[in-house]
């Protein structure tokens, strides 16, 4: 029995599930998100040996080596699982149901590969102004010369929030923002479209990290997971999940191969620990509907690594935030396959460096200067030339490998990024 049966044969068994807790949601609820489980990892590519194959590579060990420590627990004739696992799943079926469930939780700013190289600045105030010149700054000083010939450009602010409201802005230069922490809970997050031929901006709710129902069950190694790092990346437009019985046309698609942290020994993303892996690939963090709109427990978005608005998609039609982004994109009202292929540039950062970019404090306006996934140009290429990879000015995937392996050589932390100027 491959992954797809084992968690067809979960939604479909009547499996009696306490509503005791506050939090928790109905069977239906359940179900339609596991259905949504099935479909992810399909499209992140869990290898079809199922979870000891899965558990097994994200682990670094082989398959033998993994299984012998097992007590496997026979499903289905074929298909062999750990009987805990079975177990965890039945009782709770997700972390949500959980009754003493491991809180997720986001690392230490100094612990996290988003946030460390901003620990020398002084914490700017939670309230801030994003205008058009922060935006600039931003995108300048992280070297992201290459925006496309599209004149709309994506972004988001990985731990931030709108305040009072849980709708989109209106077209404008510059909207009031708050920079927060995320929690793999609640979407707390702002994705944005950048017109830059009339120079305003739209701003969304969202989430761009996992959502802790697919961190729990990659632990497990039933579905993929992982954590998308800021950068500049490339996206077109196509659709997702489109052999699910729900596809997303009409959605922005990853065209890169592109670097992602994976945490498999908790529910916390935190560089330096030996359990978390860099790992380059294709894993499909496409920008999407959220899904779950409108709910009043959670799961409140789902989202596997993917970069998710607020809104629905369902049935060929497009609700909420989503609605509008896609609008505000440039796109057809109405989803399908005509915008295909069109081409997008998505900038990724974080609350706090928009907000301490808003502040113009001296300390940063004289420090801030990165390259990271996405930067382009002669300082790009200088650092290519000191890591002795190909020295082509535009540093992505390979690059960023290689800085990984520099900064783990020279026991610095591990970020995928490096702070100018040069020594």
């Amino acid at each position: 029995m491959d992954r797809r049966r084992f968690l067809e044969a979960l939604v479909a068994a009547s499996i009696p599930l306490s509503a005791s807790r506050a939090d928790c949601h109905s069977p239906g609820d359940d179900e339609e998100l596991i259905r949504f489980l099935i479909q992810e990892s399909d499209r992140l590519g869990v290898p079809s040996s199922g979870a000891a194959g899965f558990a097994a590579s994200a682990h670094g060990q082989s398959g033998e080596e993994h299984a012998a420590a097992w007590n496997p627990l026979s499903v289905d004739p074929g298909f062999q699982i750990m009987g805990e696992i079975i177990n965890d799943i039945r009782e709770n079926r997700l972390w949500w149901r959980k009754p003493d469930r491991e809180p997720p939780a986001w690392a230490p700013l100094a612990e996290s590969n988003d946030y460390a190289h901003l620990g020398a600045y002084s914490p700017p105030a939670e309230d801030f102004e994003l205008s058009l010149d922060t935006l600039k700054f931003l995108i300048e000083r992280n070297h992201f010369h290459d925006l496309g010939s599209n004149p709309r450009v994506l972004f988001g602010l990985r731990g931030c929030l709108i305040p009072n409201t849980d709708d989109a802005t209106a077209w404008a230069p510059s909207h009031p923002l708050k920079w927060t922490l995320p929690n793999h809970m609640a979407p707390r997050c702002v994705l944005g479209v950048w017109d830059r031929e009339a120079d305003r901006l739209r701003l969304f709710p969202g989430s761009t990290v996992p959502e802790v129902s697919y961190m729990f069950l990659y632990r497990y190694a039933i579905a993929g997971c992982n954590l998308l790092p800021t950068g500049m990346y490339r996206y077109s437009v196509g659709t997702h999940r489109a052999n699910s019985s729900n596809p997303q046309h009409g959605a922005f698609r990853e065209a890169d191969r592109v670097v992602v942290v994976r945490t498999g020994n908790d529910l916390i993303y935190k560089s330096n620990d030996p359990s978390e892996g860099w790992e380059v690939g294709r894993p499909a963090d496409n920008i999407h509907a959220a899904h779950f709109y409108g709910r009043n427990s959670p799961p409140y978005y789902s989202s596997a690594g993917c970069q998710v608005v607020l809104g629905s998609h369902r049935n060929g039609r497009v609700s909420g935030p989503w609605a509008e982004f896609r609008r505000a994109a440039g796109l057809a009202a109405t989803p399908g396959t005509s915008d295909d292929g069109r081409a997008y540039r998505y900038v990724l950062l974080t609350g706090l460096e928009g907000a301490l970019a808003a502040g113009r404090s001296a300390e940063f306006v004289n420090g801030y200067e990165r390259i990271r996934f996405g930067s382009s140009g002669d300082k790009a290429r200088e650092l290519q030339q000191r890591l002795n990879t190909v020295a082509d000015g535009d540093f992505r995937s390979g690059s960023v490998l290689a800085l990984i392996r520099r900064q783990k050589a020279d026991a610095e932390f591990e970020s995928g990024m490096f702070t100018l100027p040069f020594d």
